[in-house]
């Protein structure tokens, strides 16, 4: 005998970091919600570390590797970060030829990163570049606005920065040279029974990023 299908419904909590939620979430939920429209959704954007079970929380969206958990991780995509600047910065200040170029020009710094500077590989070549003069910010959305306002250069997802490089407003630098690849993964508590909302949210989600954000990663996980 077949079992029912559970129709996705009812209040379904997800939390993001902040840079995420405001770049790949609102997709992701607008594709679910159009599919389940039963679903009550509830957004917390946030970088602090968030409690589960205090706070409610069905689901996380989390970049970078995992610290020990008892939670659940499926893997999601990966994601690169590289160098930007915007062409009237470029114009005034000319264009980085080579790494060392990179500690004369004006960087903007994104705190969750390694303070000594931007640590950068190509291929199976490894460096810290110093960062001598910065602007040193705690929002990476801030940090790409202001390399699009031509305030200097800027390490960025590239997943937040392909509409900005597809409209021009930003052009990337030296591609060759990028961080290591960071996992995004999604994030649930553990349990005998993954809820229905949950999977259905993993499952529509995992399409619609290889459709939508091929670069992201191809590596795109399911429950």
């Amino acid at each position: 005998m077949r079992s029912e299908v559970v129709e996705p419904q009812g209040r379904f909590k997800i939390t993001a970091p902040v840079d995420v939620g405001n770049t790949i979430l609102p997709c992701l939920t607008a594709h679910f919600l159009e599919k389940y429209p039963k679903v009550e959704l509830d957004i917390l954007l946030t970088d602090r570390r968030v409690d589960f079970l205090d706070e409610q929380v069905d689901l996380a969206i989390r970049a970078g590797r995992l610290k020990d958990s008892s939670l659940i991780a499926k893997k999601a995509g990966e994601v690169v970060f590289k160098m930007y600047a915007s062409p009237q910065y470029l114009k005034g200040h000319g264009m980085p030829r080579s790494i060392k170029d990179i500690s004369q020009h004006m960087c903007i710094h994104f705190t969750s990163l390694a303070k000594e500077g931007w640590q950068l590989k190509k291929e199976k070549r490894s460096l810290t570049v110093p960062l001598p003069k910065k602007i040193v910010v705690n929002n990476i959305q801030l940090a790409q606005n202001l390399a699009i306002e031509g305030a200097g250069l800027a390490f960025l997802p590239s997943f937040l920065s392909a509409s900005a490089v597809k409209s021009g407003t930003l052009k990337p630098i030296l591609e060759q040279w990028t961080s290591t690849v960071a996992p995004l993964h999604f994030l649930y508590p553990a349990q005998k029974y993954v809820s229905p909302v949950v999977r259905a949210f993993i499952e529509l989600s995992s399409e619609v990023l290889k459709k939508q954000f091929p670069f992201i990663g191809p590596k795109i996980g399911g429950v």
